[in-house]
């Protein structure tokens, strides 16, 4: 489901000759392990997934400030590379503290940044866990974006209920709340303003 799932189990398959179908990873980065005989991905580009990100933007009041948030692997480094020049043509600023290491707990310093600047969007690509740990963060120093749109964290049921605590990682001071759909994609907003 990840680039850093989907690219090796790819390659491996490709090695053995054995035929593979995998989903739900950028294509930009699963086509880089290519040409592939045998395998197939059913993918998204980052455009798509910005524009949808992008589309729920749009249905708040903002000073159009995003914080990047993305790890240190193949997917925050695609997302880091394509979003600065895309947010820019659509009239949104990008506030990059840099990548975070998977895992990380202590994200004080990239809170800081994002509330300093300020900033009313999150934009992320992170794991259940680092997300949890990065939200905690924000509760406990009182920042609250107007809106998260973070891919991948939620990309297990089981990840989602073993690091569900609404204290510390659900909205629940969010006044207004919308599921968007594009395709299959389904986009949960929770916010503290008009969605």
């Amino acid at each position: 489901h990840t680039a850093d799932t989907v690219s090796p189990v790819s390659a491996v398959c490709e090695r053995a000759g054995i035929a593979c179908i995998s989903v739900d990873a950028p294509a930009s980065a699963w086509v880089l392990g290519g040409p592939y005989q045998n395998s197939w991905h059913t993918f998204f580009d980052n455009e798509r997934e910005m524009l949808c990100f992008l589309d729920a933007w749009e249905q708040i009041d903002s000073n159009k400030t995003v914080g990047l948030l993305t790890a240190n692997d193949s997917e925050g480094i695609e997302i880091t590379t394509f979003i600065t020049e895309f947010a820019a043509a659509k009239g949104y600023t990008i506030v990059d503290p840099g990548r975070y290491a998977i895992g990380m707990e202590d994200y004080s310093a990239t809170v800081e940044a994002f509330a300093a600047a300020p900033c009313d969007i999150i934009l992320g690509v992170m794991t259940t866990a680092d997300f949890s740990a990065f939200w905690s963060e924000c509760l406990s120093a009182g920042y609250r974006p107007k809106m998260c749109t973070v891919a991948k964290s939620c990309l297990f049921a089981a990840d989602v209920e073993a690091n569900l605590n609404p204290a510390k990682w659900v909205c629940v001071e969010a006044e207004k709340t919308a599921v968007l759909v594009h395709n299959c994609t389904v986009l949960l907003v929770m916010s503290w303003s008009d969605v």
